[in-house]
């Protein structure tokens, strides 16, 4: 089977799984564009901190930016490793990155990034959306999920369950004709569900209820 395709603006032929350059200059396999992917993906998992508790849990989305200052994921570097999922209401070049924690398990990583969207391709108000990913080690992504939501209109709550790896999450998100000016309260959807990491890296999510209420948060997460 022979393959042809162009690597930094060269032709190459993929033959046996090696890439030949037609140049005759340098000979490039497919070992070394994995290597390069994984020194790519060294670098990328450095920026996050190891996660002492072993277990995710609320705080385990605390960004860098909050502990240390301004820090941004550099997404034209990182952009293999950085999920987007395609329902939200932000233009992916919209999106930034900042990194929280990470938990190095035998098999894979466990991963929390914080999004945030400043111009959103709706009507819909800024947000910032927490999110969990798991990478195997060579820096694939396993699965990922966005944990919940914060905007003018939305706030999460997470809480710390038993047992390992699975968090109870309640999601509100207010009705923008009704909430009071600097406070969450009015009402609102509640969504209550919970996110599970399994041991093989997959996550899920499962819906405990969905309801209206009128409620008053704090402002703080």
């Amino acid at each position: 089977l022979t393959l042809f395709c162009c690597i930094c603006s060269m032709s190459y032929a993929i033959t046996n799984g090696k890439a030949i350059e037609h140049n005759n200059n340098a000979v490039i396999t497919i070992s070394d564009t994995l290597n390069l992917n994984k020194n790519n993906f060294d670098s990328f998992i450095i920026q996050f901190d190891p996660y002492e508790k072993r277990m995710v849990d609320k705080h385990f989305f605390n960004t860098r930016k909050e502990r240390e200052g301004e820090m941004y994921i550099e997404k034209s570097k990182y952009s293999s490793f950085i999920p987007y999922d395609s329902t939200c209401n932000c233009e992916r070049e919209e999106m930034y990155y900042h990194p929280c924690y990470k938990i190095k398990e035998k098999d894979f990583y466990i991963v929390g990034i914080n999004g945030f969207c400043d111009i959103t391709t709706t009507k819909a108000f800024p947000y910032c959306a927490e999110i969990l990913v798991t990478y195997n080690k060579c820096g694939n992504i396993i699965d990922f999920i966005t944990v919940g939501y914060y905007s003018d209109i939305q706030n999460c709550v997470i809480e710390t369950t038993e047992k390992g790896n699975v968090l109870k999450v309640t999601q509100y998100t207010f009705d923008d004709s009704t909430i009071q000016h600097n406070a969450y309260s009015g009402v609102c959807e509640v969504l209550e569900y919970t996110i599970t990491v399994n041991d093989d890296g997959s996550i899920d999510k499962n819906i405990i209820r969905e309801y209206t209420d009128n409620v008053t948060l704090p402002l703080n997460r």
